[in-house]
């Protein structure tokens, strides 16, 4: 029989697989009246998430080609 974590555990790693579902895991909270929700997966990102808009590709990108220029002249 198959445990629920590893359960979870796949369904996450479908979901970062298929970039296309917007799903993402909620961990456990309490809520004000003291009660207990379970972490559970959701069919879309929380409202205060906002994915980075980061130049990463560029930073390293840059460099290479002033090197490739560079050695071309």
């Amino acid at each position: 029989m198959v445990s629920r974590n590893e359960i979870t555990d796949l369904l996450k790693l479908f979901v970062a697989e298929n970039k296309t579902l917007i799903m993402a895991y909620r961990k456990g909270y309490f809520r004000k009246d003291g009660t207990y929700v379970q972490g559970h997966f959701t069919n879309h990102r929380s409202k205060g998430f906002s994915p980075k808009k980061g130049n990463g590709c560029m930073l390293l990108l840059a460099p290479i080609l002033f090197v490739i220029v560079l050695c071309i002249l």
